[in-house]
C-alpha cells in the first residue's frame, strides 16, 4: 500500500511538470534606454544610440521618414541618426512583438563660452564662440543701446566677432533654427576713468577708451524742470554763436532741455541740446557737437544727481525731485 502511494504521487509530480513544460515561454515587452522613454531626441546632423531590452533578442527598426531620421540596429543597441528638424514615428520589431516610438530631431542646445562679456571701446575686437541651434540660427542686437557695438556671427562656425564703438550695454540673443530655443549674451562697453571725473557735473564722450571731458565745468546752473546750462565759466552767457570774436577766449557753453524729474534707473529719455559757443570749439569727432535732439538712457540715479547715457556721450546732471514724491 505504501509502495503504491509513492508510485502514484510520482506519477502527479510528472504530470504536472510535463504540463507546465508545454506552456509557452514569456516574451519580455520592448524596452528602449534608461528611460524607456516614448518620445526619443536626437540633434540634427546627431548619431546616439539606446539599449534594447525585451523580445528575443533580435531586433529590426525603421522609421517612417527616413528624410527626418533614419535607424539601424546593431545587437542590441539601436542607433538613431537625425537629418532634418521635425519628428518622425519609429516601429521596432522583435519577435512577435512591436514597439512604436517618435523621434524628435532639433537643434543642438546653445553654449557660449562667457555670458558677460566686457570691453572698452578701441580695445581690440573680441571673438567668443556661440556654438548650437544650427546652421541656420540667429543672432540679434537688442536693448536700447543695441548700437554701441558691431558684432558678426558666423553661426556654423560659432565665432562671434565683437567690435565695441562706445559705452553701453548690449543684449545678443541667439535663436535656434526652429525658433524654440534661445540663448542670452550680454556684451557691457565701459570706458576707462583713470582722472576719476566722470562723477562730476558735466558732458562726456564715451567714444574712447579713456572717458573724456567735452569741456571743464566751472558753472552748473538750472531752472527747475526746465533747463541744466553748464559753463566754461562762471558766466555762462559771455560767449554766443552769434558774435564769438567779441571775446578774448572762447567760453563753451552748453544747455540742456528740459531738466530731469523724478528720473529712474532704465528711464529712456529724449533731450535738447544748445550750444551758446560757436561749434568750432568742440571737436570734429564729438558724438554731440550740433544742437538737435539726442536720445539717452537713465544709468544712474544718486541724490540729485543723474547719468544718462547716449550713443558715445554721457552727461552728469542735477535733477528734480517733485513735490509730490
Amino acid at each position: 500500500m505504501k509502495n503504491l502511494f509513492i508510485s502514484l504521487s510520482l506519477l502527479l509530480t510528472l504530470a504536472v511538470s510535463s504540463c507546465k513544460n508545454d506552456e509557452p515561454n514569456k516574451v519580455a515587452n520592448i524596452e528602449v534606454g534608461t528611460n524607456n522613454a516614448d518620445t526619443l531626441y536626437v540633434n540634427r546632423d546627431q548619431k546616439i544610440f539606446f539599449l534594447l531590452k525585451g523580445g528575443d533578442n533580435k531586433y529590426k527598426a525603421n522609421t517612417e521618414d527616413a528624410k527626418i531620421a533614419t535607424a539601424e540596429i546593431n545587437k542590441d543597441s539601436l542607433f538613431i541618426t537625425g537629418h532634418f528638424n521635425g519628428g518622425t514615428p519609429l516601429t521596432i520589431h522583435s519577435h512577435d512583438l512591436q514597439r512604436r516610438l517618435f523621434i524628435k530631431v532639433v537643434p543642438p542646445p546653445f553654449d557660449a563660452t562667457e555670458k558677460v562679456v566686457t570691453l572698452a571701446p578701441g580695445d581690440d575686437a573680441r571673438t567668443l564662440n556661440l556654438a548650437g541651434g544650427g546652421p541656420k540660427a540667429t543672432l540679434t542686437q537688442e536693448g536700447p543701446e543695441k548700437d554701441a557695438a558691431k558684432i558678426t556671427w558666423d553661426a556654423k562656425t560659432g565665432n562671434v566677432r565683437i567690435q565695441a564703438l562706445y559705452e553701453g550695454d548690449v543684449k545678443l540673443i541667439a535663436t535656434s533654427e526652429d525658433g524654440k530655443t534661445k540663448k542670452e549674451i550680454l556684451v557691457q562697453i565701459r570706458c576707462k576713468d583713470e582722472k576719476g571725473e566722470s562723477g562730476k557735473f558735466g558732458a562726456y564722450t564715451t567714444n574712447s577708451r579713456s572717458i573724456s571731458s567735452v569741456f571743464p565745468v566751472v558753472m552748473t546752473a538750472h531752472r527747475r524742470g526746465q533747463f541744466v546750462r553748464f559753463s566754461e565759466t562762471s558766466n555762462p552767457l559771455t560767449s554766443q554763436k552769434s558774435n564769438p570774436k567779441a571775446l578774448s577766449r572762447d567760453n563753451r557753453v552748453l544747455t540742456i532741455t528740459p531738466e530731469l524729474a523724478n528720473p529712474k534707473v532704465g528711464d529712456q529719455v529724449e533731450l535738447t541740446l544748445n550750444w551758446l559757443s560757436e561749434y568750432s570749439s568742440i571737436s570734429s569727432e564729438n558724438p554731440i557737437k550740433k544742437d538737435g535732439k539726442y536720445k539717452a538712457i537713465v544709468t544712474e540715479v544718486q541724490d540729485r544727481k543723474v547719468t544718462v547715457r547716449g550713443a558715445g556721450f554721457k552727461f552728469v546732471l542735477p535733477y528734480v525731485k517733485s513735490l509730490a514724491n
